[in-house]
């Protein structure tokens, strides 16, 4: 089914695979449970030196992989 303007489109990403180098999702669009596009994601994030963006990104890492910001 085409998706129209108005229609209210419902996205999914399950991780795959996922480090502090890049990782890869499998994506589902649906617009009223119908399944209107899906796709397989695979992303690298670029070397970092700065101590308080790699701080950053490890804390992200950590909340997006355990769904939790507590430290482990």
């Amino acid at each position: 089914r085409m998706v129209k303007p108005g229609d209210r489109v419902e996205l999914d990403a399950e991780t795959q695979a996922a480090s502090e180098d890049g990782g890869r999702v499998q994506a589902t669009a649906r617009v009223e449970g119908e399944v209107v596009a899906e796709a397989a994601l695979t992303y690298a994030l670029t070397p970092v030196t700065n101590p308080r963006v790699l701080d950053r990104r490890k804390r992200v890492l950590s909340v997006w992989l355990t769904g939790s910001a507590e430290e482990a």
